[in-house]
């Protein structure tokens, strides 16, 4: 995983807010400031706010920001960059609103076209569609706390189960794998298996609080053998908006036998 530092410059001309426990708010370099300052151009190494592969995180004060590799997909737009390096930078990317409002448009123009065949609740239903394209649109960045008091809240009671090393089964997907969510906790739970060049090869539906988790079924079959690994918890609201809270991770050896 790489680690980045967020460069705090006096020069930023927009700011963003961090959300997760506390709130923290970070300068930024809005689009056309930053053409203004890099006409011949400049490095985007990673993004951050949206994306689907994290490549490590990036280090501000006293908080940490997941940083995913970059995604060109038309379910992002950027909003602006922050600077890392001399010349490196992450781009900020936020949900599509243009794309999500005409997708929703086509949903909505099939809906009331139903409607008028079924019964017609095409008001409540464009309501909803609407209020989901606003929240759509803003800016929001889970972040990873650096202090142990963040584990320890009395709203949340998240244990790392760290294995030296874990025994599966060779040329079979089905495995015995062992974790529980307590029902006290606040938070939805994901758990990923990744080989040690970032392959995932389980990653679990989310685990409710109160839920175990027993057997899994791993994407491939491994042969015999044994692999350096890691395993990655990553923890979601327990709310409508399902965001990030945190992710914890731990490198571990994998024997298939």
């Amino acid at each position: 995983m790489k680690e980045f530092l967020y460069a705090a410059n006096d020069n930023y001309d927009s700011e963003l807010v961090v959300t997760g426990i506390n709130s923290v708010t970070l300068g930024y370099y809005n689009r056309v400031r930053m053409k203004t300052l890099y006409p011949d151009g400049f490095n985007v190494v990673c993004q951050i706010g949206k994306g689907k592969k994290i490549l490590g995180d990036i280090k501000c004060s006293g908080c940490k920001l997941p940083a995913y590799k970059l995604d060109y997909s038309v379910l992002y737009s950027s909003a602006g960059y922050i600077q890392l390096d001399e010349n490196k930078f992450a781009v900020i990317k936020k949900s599509n609103a243009l794309f999500l409002l005409l997708y929703f448009l086509s949903v909505i123009s099939i809906a009331v076209l139903m409607a008028f065949c079924l019964t017609d609740y095409s008001g409540a239903f464009v309501q909803n569609i609407k209020n989901e394209s606003v929240k759509a649109d803003e800016i929001v960045l889970p972040y990873k706390v650096t202090t142990k008091q963040y584990i320890n809240t009395d709203n949340i009671n998240f244990e790392l189960p760290e294995q030296s090393e874990i025994r599966f089964k060779a040329n079979q997907r089905l495995q015995s794998f062992s974790y529980s969510n307590q029902k006290v906790n606040s938070y939805y739970a994901v758990i990923q298996i990744l080989t040690e060049d970032d392959e995932i090869i389980y990653e679990s539906d989310f685990i409710p609080p109160g839920s175990d988790l027993h057997k899994i079924e791993l994407k491939k079959i491994m042969q015999t053998g044994e692999y350096s690994a890691y395993v990655r918890f990553i923890t979601y609201s327990f709310d409508s908006e399902v965001r990030i809270i945190d992710a914890f991770e731990y490198q571990t050896k994998i024997i298939f036998n």
